[in-house]
């Protein structure tokens, strides 16, 4: 049965969670992500789900709970603000070296301005320093989606991924219509495989190889996921700009383009900011590409030929300078050298005979 109600940003992402048959969820509270966890509480109750709720002690312990579920097959998820994420860092950079098996959802809701938090910090440079997909939603109802995609994309490449809402989305409200949910009824199996779960740095290295391969391949999949990355860019067209945008800006960003009716700017829309999608970007660039290299070549031109000029009336002087010093430095060097040298050598041939002498003296007895 279809049903339609209004959600916060938090409680669309809520319902995604369980759409895409997450059956662990752990959080600790902190703004802007302090609603997900009731909402998914709510939805639980009211659905009749077997999704196992819970507030972990911290962030930290709150990752662990997810990615313990994780390796035993389930689809989970945790969720934080984004300065929960550092809490939770040491076990967000292990994770990702050892990978999932269920999917496994990271959640750390960023807070620019900051409206309840003591950083402005962005989730997406923390995605990329533990080298994990992110997912940066606009509205709440792709954030909803992304949630369901994030679960499909865990699994598919058995890496943790991070959804990334910030303030703005969490606490928008959007009218939203979904169907009846479902228990996932999955069992939990764990296989025991020392050299991942308990990896040495031997076996990490060779674990940090795989992962940069799955960035790779999650790379090119990027470039080609058009629901979230897309452009509204004519082939053939000139335009005197673009703009590259992902989360809430792209929203602000086509509704001014729509309200001014600037249909001559093109608008690319990142929504997987890591790994960046470079093939989808570089066709975005490709119509300006040959103007912007031509004006750099020939500002690039003109430069150098004044640079030239001035260094060629420069060099003649500077070459005969650096003669004029080197040759008196070089005078001056020779100068002490020279006056050190006797003194050096008068010296040394007066200790050797001394040691020469306490030789002979022990030698003789």
């Amino acid at each position: 049965m279809t049903k339609q109600d209004i959600f916060l940003g938090n409680g669309a992402i809520a319902l995604g969670l369980l759409e895409g048959g997450c059956q662990v969820v752990a959080s600790y509270p902190g703004t802007p992500s302090s609603e997900i966890l009731p909402e998914v509480t709510r939805m639980v109750r009211s659905e009749g789900l077997n999704t196992y709720v819970e507030w972990s002690t911290n962030e930290k312990v709150a990752l662990d709970t997810a990615f313990a579920a994780s390796i035993t097959g389930k689809r989970a998820a945790c969720c934080m603000k984004q300065v929960g994420l550092n809490v939770a860092a040491d076990s967000l950079m292990s994770a990702a070296y050892l990978g999932t098996v269920g999917g496994l959802v990271i959640i750390s809701c960023d807070d620019p301005g900051p409206h309840s938090s003591q950083t402005e910090q962005d989730t997406r440079f923390m995605a990329r320093i533990a080298k994990v997909p992110v997912f940066d939603p606009s509205t709440p109802q792709e954030a909803r989606e992304m949630a369901v995609s994030a679960l499909d994309l865990s699994e598919e490449f058995r890496v943790p991924v991070i959804l990334r809402p910030a303030i703005r989305v969490c606490h928008a409200r959007q009218g939203l219509e979904y169907e009846d949910l479902k228990k996932n009824n999955k069992k939990a199996n764990f296989a025991k495989d020392p050299s991942r779960w308990a990896a040495t740095p031997n076996f990490r290295l060779k674990l940090h190889g795989e992962l940069n391969h799955k960035l790779e391949e999650i790379g090119k999949k990027f470039a080609t996921l058009s629901k979230y990355n897309f452009h509204n860019l004519e082939q053939g067209v000139h335009y005197p700009l673009g703009i590259i945008a992902g989360g809430v800006p792209y929203a602000v960003i086509r509704d001014i383009l729509r309200e001014e009716e600037r249909t001559d700017i093109p608008l690319l829309k990142l929504g997987t900011p890591y790994p960046f999608p470079k093939t989808l970007a570089d066709a975005f660039l490709a119509e300006e590409a040959a103007d912007i290299k031509a004006g750099w070549a020939a500002n690039g031109a003109r430069y150098e030929a004044m640079a030239d000029a001035t260094l060629i009336g420069q060099l003649d002087g500077v070459e005969l300078g650096w003669m004029a010093s080197g040759a008196r430095y070089q005078a001056m060097a020779d100068a002490f050298l020279a006056s050190q040298s006797a003194g050096l050598k008068a010296g040394w041939d007066a200790t050797a005979a001394r040691y020469q002498a306490l030789a002979d003296y022990y030698l003789s007895k």
